[in-house]
């Protein structure tokens, strides 16, 4: 009898956690993203976005989708006093990007508590970088705009690489991604659409995170 009970409570507990053939997904990732942002200072590379990615997923039996969104947001002053007066100038670099990725299933285990899958997809990018600069005359204390730019860097890199999933609990997911991005505007298409390549054509990323996830019918 208390075998018979501690058996079918096992079982119970190990079919709570299987992960479902299809359900919906709400959580976020950490990890080191692609150099796709302005930097600030102009004299510098691009940098990487804010580590923390929230993400949407959406996985049915073999198939499935992901999306997230990626922001960097940062500002620098620059003043400097000469003998005819101050110049000051201030830079803002504002990047957002949205990886959208499909997703294949690969066969699950019996025991159905963790996945592997395969993706592929885009990453939408929009990265701006904003220089103004100032004049405060000496003498009259009057300041005047002596330059206004603005530096602008869009791109469409394709994606792929893997995804693997853990359910850690009826309710916790677990997850990892492995992902090469491919600039496809910088590389095939960059002399129409933008002016320069910015960032890399080829880059990884890393990422780990964790998910709220419930079955879907």
């Amino acid at each position: 009898m208390i075998i018979a009970t501690g058996l079918a409570m096992g079982s119970h507990l190990a079919t709570g956690q299987q992960l479902p053939t299809r359900y919906l997904a709400l959580g976020g990732q950490v990890g080191l993203q692609p150099r796709i942002a302005f930097h600030a200072d102009p004299g510098q590379s691009a940098v990487r976005p804010w580590p923390v990615m929230p993400t949407i997923r959406y996985q049915r039996q073999v198939v499935g989708a992901e999306i997230g969104l990626l922001l960097y947001r940062n500002t620098r002053r620059n003043q400097v006093t000469l003998a005819d007066g101050d110049y000051l100038t201030e830079t803002e670099s504002r990047t957002w990007a949205v990886p959208v990725v499909v997703r294949a299933r690969f066969p699950k285990p019996a025991t159905r508590r963790w996945e592997l899958a395969g993706e592929a997809g885009l990453l939408i990018l929009a990265s701006r970088l904003y220089t103004n600069e100032y004049f405060t005359d000496a003498q009259t204390r009057q300041t005047a705009d002596r330059v206004a730019s603005r530096e602008v860097y869009n791109d469409a890199a394709v994606v792929w690489g893997l995804a693997g999933s853990y359910a850690a609990t009826p309710r916790l997911l677990l997850t990892a991604n492995a992902r090469l991005s491919w600039s496809f505007l910088n590389t095939v298409l960059g002399a129409v659409f933008v002016e320069q390549p910015y960032a890399a054509a080829l880059q990884p990323s890393l990422s780990v995170g964790a998910s709220y996830y419930w079955e879907k019918q």
